[in-house]
């Protein structure tokens, strides 16, 4: 494509989805430094800078969403200032549908980069094998995610490496407070009392096993696939001194062997990937696990537009083979296995704020994580966790807690009202030494 119809074309295609996205406050750059405001008086939220004249047709390769992630993480695209204020006129761009006009002006360009390839040293690319959601794969698909080494993790984490959403009594709650009301919160839905036998499912660095064994005198099994986050966890244990009380395995949750082995079940972030195809297996799993009269809390996110899969960009470089199934589907799967549920709530906002103090804290942190994991990765992280928070922001997606209870003959041990789950959190809990 010509430098100068590169330009025009880009300009007037950015012009067209800030319009339709009725974006208020972007500008955009191009390689020969020419520049375009949609305001003068102000200084943009956000630029979007085209490095080379190939960078338009690099992000209107078919699948779009992957294209455009691509150029983003590639360096054919940058974005300077808040990428949020981006995100509307992206999703225009993948909602859209093409005019013939459109075709003229980019279709051929856009063809003749129908054979990239992205072969950079530190691409993020996976390529999965053997049965979807099959024990092997989802292993290797987990492991992709989250054996990135954890000091990336500890850079825009919390101080107990909590990797999903946060319960937040007020919007500028810190993160740090709002990690613990969501241990302590979690704790109370569960009622865990001391000596309770509980089982975390896909335990991550172990954050609401050490919390639980530590301040509810529970006795945690954690499980994991990723050997990584098993061996920090389990130094955190050895240093806290909690080894007679918490322990955490590398397993997959269908190689739990036994029958009735613990009072409570909780799987937080975890049902994500465990797939449409194995839902029923998964709370079967739980039903087994469970003793008469326990109780099964999971935490997950889940779609409310009827689409299971994040997109091409999602399953490639961030969450392979994650799906997001809507709630009635995890209500209904739960039923089917025999558990009764009890209670469903959404913490939609939460999770919002969630996303928003991670991206935040890691673009603070930007050198230091580029240096860890490198450019790519740093940007795979960014832009994923901006359209995550916009996709929760439009509704498309939420944040789900579902209580189950394996009632016996209809009996449970559960009290009439929720009113203890709302109490005063006492202060000490708040207060409680972690390793990092």
């Amino acid at each position: 494509m010509d430098s100068s119809f590169a330009i025009r074309s880009g300009l007037a295609l950015v012009q067209r989805l800030v319009r339709e996205a009725g974006s208020r406050n972007v500008a955009a750059r191009f390689w020969d430094g020419s520049a375009w405001e949609l305001r003068s008086d102000e200084r943009p939220a956000a630029t979007i800078v085209f490095r080379h004249p190939e960078s338009i047709s690099r992000m209107l390769r078919l699948p779009i969403q992957l294209a455009v992630g691509e150029a983003y993480i590639y360096d054919d695209i940058d974005v300077e200032g808040d990428l949020a204020a981006l995100l509307p006129l992206a999703d225009r761009l993948l909602e859209r549908r093409w005019t013939p006009a459109d075709w003229l002006r980019f279709g051929a360009a856009a063809w003749s980069q129908r054979h990239l390839k992205r072969l950079p040293e530190e691409t993020r690319a996976l390529v999965l094998d053997g049965r979807r959601h099959g024990k092997r794969r989802d292993r290797h698909a987990v492991r992709y995610h989250y054996d990135v080494p954890v000091e990336f993790y500890r850079l825009w984490l919390d101080r107990r490496l909590l990797y999903s959403c946060a319960y937040y009594r007020r919007p500028d709650d810190a993160l740090d407070d709002a990690q613990t009301q969501k241990l302590d919160y979690l704790c109370r839905k569960l009622r865990l009392k001391p000596g309770d036998r509980v089982l975390d499912i896909g335990c991550g660095w172990g954050g609401f096993a050490l919390y639980a064994a530590q301040n509810y005198g529970a006795s945690v099994h954690g499980i994991t696939l990723s050997r990584r986050q098993a061996e920090a966890a389990n130094q955190r244990v050895e240093e806290l001194g909690l080894a007679r009380r918490c322990r955490i395995d590398v397993r997959d949750y269908r190689d739990v062997q036994g029958d009735a082995l613990y009072d409570k079940i909780v799987s937080i972030g975890m049902v994500e990937h465990v797939g449409r195809a194995q839902l029923d297996v998964y709370h079967r799993r739980a039903m087994e696990l469970l003793t008469p009269g326990g109780v099964f809390l999971n935490q997950g996110i889940g779609t409310r537009d009827g689409n299971p899969r994040l997109g091409p960009f999602a399953d490639r470089y961030v969450f392979p083979d994650a799906e997001v199934l809507p709630i009635q589907e995890i209500v209904r799967g739960a039923e089917r296995s025999g558990l009764e549920v009890r209670d469903v709530e959404s913490l939609r906002e939460h999770y919002i704020l969630t996303l928003d103090a991670w991206r935040r804290r890691l673009e603070e942190r930007h050198d230091e994580a580029a240096r860890i994991v490198g450019e790519v990765t740093y940007r795979v992280w960014r832009i994923y966790m901006a359209m995550a928070a916009y996709l929760f922001r439009r509704g498309r997606l939420s944040l789900y807690q579902t209580l189950c209870v394996k009632a016996v003959d209809g009996r449970t041990d559960l009290p009439l009202t929720r009113e203890d789950w709302y109490r005063q959190v006492p202060a000490a809990r708040h207060e409680t030494p972690q390793a990092a």
